[in-house]
């Protein structure tokens, strides 16, 4: 499989605290979605232009590169412009909100996650790719 037919449902998931970042991936892996996991912001900016995914989840507060940036990084490019941004934090003021809205996501959850909202956000994701 070349890396655009892996890239159009994969999902790239980044979080810092690994244990969360482990029990994550495997919950969506049993859910049956295609996911690569990784630990930073700069992991995850190489990750996505190597593989382009459909889906990007994104930890906000890393140490390093954090998710706005890695946010940014990715809006910046022409294979960026398309993916679908989730941004998955445990701030969740309208502040928050905003300034992930700002820096390019397509929309801010709230940790704990939902994993009937993640769920069926991803979905529309997938199912409505260009």
């Amino acid at each position: 499989m070349d890396r655009k037919q892996l890239g159009s449902q994969l999902i790239l998931l980044v979080d810092d605290n690994r244990n969360a970042l482990l029990i994550m991936e495997r919950i969506l892996q049993l859910k049956g979605y295609s996911v690569q996991a990784y630990h930073s912001g700069e992991e995850a900016l190489e990750a996505a232009e190597r593989w382009q995914p459909a889906v990007v989840i994104l930890d906000l507060a890393m140490p390093g590169r954090d998710g706005y940036s890695v946010c940014r990084s990715i809006r910046a490019q022409a294979w960026g412009k398309r993916m679908y941004l989730i941004a998955l934090s445990g701030y969740g003021s309208p502040d928050d909100q905003r300034l992930s809205q700002q820096a390019g996501f397509d929309i801010h959850l709230i940790k704990p996650v939902d994993w009937a909202r993640l769920t069926q956000l991803l979905d529309q994701a997938l199912t409505n790719l260009p």
